[in-house]
């Protein structure tokens, strides 16, 4: 524990700009350090951090965010970075084959129902033909439904995709 706490003396030191640190002492004998005043009754010191000194010919920008702001804006570009990696390796390729695997299955449903129309022309009596016909268009109809929520979807995660910056669609 000794050694903990100067190292995370010097991390949080070297953290953030020329700005001041808390080491904050609880009565029960916790510490904690923090980039604002520590609350009433808690032991406070004052860390200040040393500027970093400038490199010959550069000005370095000052990120001028609390070390909870710079965690954030980091936790937002990796949950954006993983984010891209699922949806152009998982999501993206998964729904596209869901799309080409429905087609192909309602391609051979229309194809089974036009083969058993093609065959019993003149052989069925009108009601079986008929029965035939409609099982057709029902088909078509769940089609074009289930087909055409696969190419939203497809259509969604490809504009998210874009969005990301992921390098193909």
């Amino acid at each position: 524990m000794k050694l903990i706490v100067p190292f995370l003396s010097l991390l949080l030191c070297a953290a953030g700009p020329a700005s001041a640190m808390y080491r904050c002492a609880a009565p029960g004998g916790a510490v904690s350090f923090q980039d604002a005043p520590c609350p009433e009754g808690a032991g406070q010191q004052i860390l200040h951090a040393a500027p970093k000194p400038p490199v010959a010919g550069t000005a370095a920008p000052v990120d001028n965010r609390s070390v909870a702001e710079r965690i954030s804006a980091g936790q937002e570009v990796s949950d954006r970075t993983n984010r891209k990696l699922q949806v152009e390796r998982k999501l993206l390729p998964d729904a596209k084959a869901a799309l080409k695997a429905q087609r192909q299955q309602c391609d051979q449903k229309l194809a089974g129902i036009t083969d058993q129309l093609d065959s019993a022309a003149g052989r069925r009596p009108g009601a079986e033909r008929e029965t035939l016909l409609e099982s057709q268009a029902n088909t078509r109809k769940d089609c074009e439904m289930q087909g055409g929520q696969l190419a939203d979807k497809v259509e969604t995660l490809r504009a998210e995709c874009a969005a990301l910056g992921c390098s193909g669609g």
